[in-house]
């Protein structure tokens, strides 16, 4: 299940990254982060205010649930602190994106998985299985031929998103010790709200101006996405290893490229099909 799971969080991530392509390329970046997360801590907050409601109810997905009430003080700080590092990756990725291109940035920042599986056998103790090396290189195989062998050249766009990749990587690896301890929907609305007021902050110190608005429906589209994936996320946690779950990360690009191709009609290159197999090998290799 904890993989099933993370492959939905990965699907909806890559419809969010699909779906801000349509954003207006002029926009203050950290606006439409703002609108986004308003919508995804609305979702969060909404489901957190029925479980708080029906607390005694049996809602599948929601039975790992603690209110914050109910957390101790020094894990809601923690929790807090680390929610907030993990949007300094986002700042990062932007900063990244300013200097080159999103398709390598996303590319880029897929080598979380390497910080992740770092993390997680340290703090969590984990073993690194042999499934875990041949699926990592499988995949790894896969977002080689999607880059024509050429992983990143060096560059100021490249440090950033290195620097994103490690702040992921660290932080999300970091996350399942709140959300196995209490719950996958406490831990990812306290996530989007650190989220939002870092947004809220930059865009209010750098006083842009939102010259061509989106329509308010795309960005309750982000925000659901981005809901999903946190949630998922944090859900898949409790059913697998989080060194298991970090490698398997490297498939988000690979994500993003299939679900422009099915939403933007984006056609499907022979390198695009060939990454793909790898990946489905990739993925046997994990559930066999």
């Amino acid at each position: 299940m904890g993989i099933f799971f993370k492959i939905i969080s990965m699907l909806a991530f890559g419809a969010s990254h699909v779906f801000w392509k349509k954003l207006p390329k002029s926009a203050p970046v950290y606006q439409l982060i703002f609108w986004r997360t308003v919508y995804s801590c609305g979702i969060f907050l909404a489901l957190y205010s029925y479980k708080l409601i029906a607390e005694n109810a049996n809602l599948g997905v929601f039975k790992n649930f603690v209110a914050f009430s109910n957390w101790y003080i020094n894990d809601l700080l923690l929790g807090a602190v680390l929610c907030f590092y993990s949007f300094l990756g986002l700042v990062f990725y932007n900063l990244s994106i300013k200097e080159g291109t999103i398709s390598n940035a996303a590319i880029v920042t897929s080598t979380s998985t390497i910080f992740g599986v770092c993390v997680a056998l340290a703090f969590y103790n984990e073993s690194l299985k042999l499934s875990y090396i041949l699926a990592f290189l499988f995949f790894l195989g896969g977002l080689l031929i999607l880059q024509k062998g050429a992983l990143f050249k060096p560059n100021k766009e490249i440090a950033y998103a290195l620097c994103a990749a490690f702040v992921w990587g660290t932080s999300f690896a970091l996350l399942p010790y709140f959300s196995r301890k209490y719950g996958p929907l406490s831990t990812g609305l306290l996530l989007e709200l650190m989220v939002l007021i870092g947004a809220a902050a930059i865009s209010l110190g750098k006083k842009e101006r939102m010259k061509e608005k989106p329509k308010q429906s795309l960005f309750f589209l982000l925000g659901f996405f981005a809901a999903l994936g946190v949630f998922m996320y944090n859900l898949s946690m409790d059913y697998a290893d989080v060194s298991l779950l970090s490698i398997l990360g490297i498939l988000s690009p690979l994500a993003s490229v299939v679900l422009a191709m099915l939403i933007l009609k984006e056609p499907l290159s022979k390198r695009t099909a060939l990454a793909l197999v790898l990946s489905i090998l990739g993925l046997a290799v994990l559930r066999g």
